[in-house]
């Protein structure tokens, strides 16, 4: 295994090396993922989503989960499943330490990334995709189904899998993972159209679509991560092409003092979600340069600093009738 440290010169002998044709646009290694997951990492670590399989890959209890979400079914029995984020998550974590916890970590991280080449599900039209075995309810999907964050995320653990260990199988599996954002959702990929022409890479492949903000986002940060390793060009174009869908939509999420998760549900989120959301539009701008992510980064940063908007997002939600119905189901469905 070639360790953290030596990352560079990994990169710049690939650069020399005229028979790794997917490698050669490659200006510069990827260091810790752009959006901050320790509190993620923490709660993973400490068993909070769930148990941990034989070979160290975290899971998620979905009963639990589901329950403390109130979006269980009557009578519906979930379990325990791998959940490809939720590892994501995890790798990015671990793979923000390397540099000081040595080659224990380092091997963890590999076996997480790992995980991703052995359950990866190569399709008949030739891309992979990484399946989600268990239903969800608020979206109404039955498994298997497909998330375009998932793979965005798969792909950016991949890739830097790549880099650390030279070995090959990682970026082949990136590649197969990439390659689902080329497909609609309706041939088993991530990509969605909608009536205005607007390309989407949806969370949750619903119908209607929810449009779910942070995991588009997610999504589109393995497409910039894939284009600034391989300079694969279709990646760069899907890339643009998202980051306008979002510059044309992005007004939807704003509810005048808080952000909404989605356009289906239309939920005001807590304080975990706007504070991600906030983290996710200084990224887009920091990556792209386009003042509309400024814009919305220093709006959605001010509205946690007032008492006010504060206030109206702990209450105003509990009087829309959605909110009421949603706890009155499952009040009388446990």
């Amino acid at each position: 295994m070639v360790g953290f440290e030596r990352l560079s010169e990994v990169i710049n002998r690939r650069k020399k090396n005229l028979h790794l044709k997917d490698a050669l646009h490659m200006s510069e290694f990827l260091g810790d993922y752009p959006i901050h997951s320790k509190p993620d990492y923490q709660k993973i670590d400490k068993g909070e989503f769930g148990p941990f399989d034989e070979h160290g890959i975290p899971m998620v209890d979905y009963d639990k989960w589901y329950s403390e979400n109130k979006v269980s079914e009557k009578s519906v029995k979930y379990g325990v499943h791998y959940t490809p984020v939720t590892i994501a998550h995890y790798a990015f974590g671990i793979f923000s330490n390397l540099n000081s916890n040595g080659a224990d970590e380092q091997n963890k991280f590999v076996r997480l990334a790992s995980w991703f080449v052995d359950h990866i599900h190569e399709t008949k039209e030739g891309f992979g995709v990484w399946q989600h075995h268990f239903p969800m309810p608020v979206y109404h999907l039955q498994p298997p189904w497909v998330s375009a964050m998932a793979q965005g995320e798969g792909i950016s653990v991949l890739l830097r899998a790549w880099q650390l260990t030279e070995d090959e199988t990682y970026l082949r599996t990136a590649h197969l993972a990439f390659k689902s954002f080329e497909y609609h959702q309706r041939n088993g990929g991530v990509q969605n159209i909608d009536e205005d022409g607007n390309i989407w890479f949806e969370e949750y492949p619903s119908n209607p679509p929810g449009h779910v903000l942070n995991g588009f986002i997610f999504a589109l940060l393995g497409l910039w991560e894939y284009y600034k390793v391989t300079g694969n060009t279709s990646a760069k174009n899907l890339w643009e092409n998202g980051l306008l869908t979002l510059e044309k939509n992005i007004q939807k999420y704003d509810c005048g003092y808080w952000t909404i998760y989605d356009q289906y549900t239309k939920h005001v989120v807590g304080q975990k979600y706007h504070d991600l959301h906030v983290q996710q539009m200084k990224v887009l701008y920091e990556l792209s340069g386009k003042g509309i992510f400024l814009k919305y980064y220093q709006a959605w940063s001010r509205y946690c600093r007032n008492p006010f908007n504060q206030l109206q997002r702990t209450i105003r939600p509990r009087i829309r009738k959605e909110y009421i119905k949603r706890n009155l189901k499952f009040l009388f469905s446990n």
